[in-house]
């Protein structure tokens, strides 16, 4: 399989709207993988039968969850890093509001093998 992407025109982040085009790649995603198929692809993988693919799913989703809210970092070593931050603007701290999210860092051997992968231009 295939990475595909395009080139396309994107302006720069604060530039003047009649000039600073810049032209960039952007991956075009083919298909979304429901649960349902990623869990009967993981289990052809694994060999692990879907009831305890699902319980061992919700236990690390639990464990990520529990470990980010005490502010820890998480480095499964397989996946990557998990990171807890926040999400602010200058308008949201003003009013008070501060949003959690999590920020994710994949392991080198998911880099390196993303590094290997082949690409196909789309023209148009």
């Amino acid at each position: 399989m295939a990475i595909k992407y395009k080139i396309a025109e994107k302006r720069k982040p604060g530039a003047n709207p009649e000039n600073e085009l810049v032209l960039s790649p952007v991956i075009v995603v083919s298909d979304t993988i429901d649960p349902k198929t990623f869990l009967k692809k993981l289990n052809q993988l694994s060999h692990i039968g879907e009831p305890d693919l699902v319980r061992c799913l919700y236990s690390l989703c639990k464990l990520l969850t529990n470990e980010l809210m005490d502010g820890n970092i998480v480095q499964t070593g397989i996946f990557g890093t998990f990171l807890p931050s926040i999400k602010k603007s200058k308008k949201e701290l003003s009013k008070g509001n501060i949003e959690i999210s999590v920020n994710y860092r994949p392991s080198l051997e998911m880099k390196k093998e993303m590094k290997t992968a082949d690409f196909k231009k789309l023209h148009g």
